[in-house]
């Protein structure tokens, strides 16, 4: 009886060890494990920046230097990301918060929003599809000298004074602004999330029947 309950407990604690090692893949991105580790196990480049995560998104919110638009967009797809798109009030509430937390406040960052040529419409370049929740900020947009075709976001600034929530602008793409990356988990690490926790389930009874044993 003894050995029957070492064996499977050592056995048992092997997959616990395998389970958290791929639990912190799908969800640590900490650079800690290898880029490869993680295209070999699901066939995507894992982000090697430290994230803050919201549902099935997760944000690099950059504040270590300021690029272009263009520059912005190379940055994250160099890491295996994409420059930000807003796509409902919640996210935009849940990252006033987060831009505030990382130090960012009263600095503009870029979104992947840009104007259709030759149209007053605008899309995601991140995703292609046409924007659909707009929080614009006073007066805007207001394609000023005919030469706005991105879309940052900015504290609100009436009067010129900078403050309350993050508002949308279109401004020059040549500027340098902070900006956002984001990384959306798919339809594969979601079903490997569900697996992990049936396992987790089945480990649980495993360990109830060696108690009862």
């Amino acid at each position: 009886m003894l050995r029957y309950k070492s064996v499977t407990f050592c056995a048992i604690f092997a997959q616990i060890l395998v389970i958290l090692d791929l639990f912190s893949v799908c969800y640590g991105n900490s650079g800690s494990l290898s880029q490869e580790y993680w295209k070999n196990l699901s066939g995507q480049k894992s982000p090697a920046l430290p994230l803050v995560h919201n549902g099935v998104k997760s944000y690099y919110i950059g504040n270590i230097f300021k690029a272009e638009f263009l520059q912005a967009q190379q940055f994250c797809k160099f890491h295996g990301m994409e420059l930000l798109s807003i796509e409902s009030k919640e996210e935009n509430d849940f990252l006033n918060k987060k831009i505030v937390d990382a130090g960012n406040r009263n600095e503009r960052l870029w979104t992947s929003g840009t104007r259709v040529p030759e149209t007053d419409h605008w899309m995601w370049l991140s995703t292609g599809k046409s924007i659909s929740y707009f929080n614009w900020n006073i007066h805007q947009p207001d394609n000023d000298k005919q030469n706005e075709k991105c879309m940052e976001i900015v504290q609100e600034s009436p009067a010129g004074i900078r403050y309350g929530d993050f508002k949308m602008n279109d401004v020059p793409c040549h500027y340098k602004f902070f900006f956002i990356c984001e990384f959306k988990w798919t339809k594969n690490c979601t079903k490997f999330l569900e697996s992990v926790h049936v396992d987790q389930d089945k480990l649980k009874e495993i360990n109830d029947l060696i108690d009862v044993r």
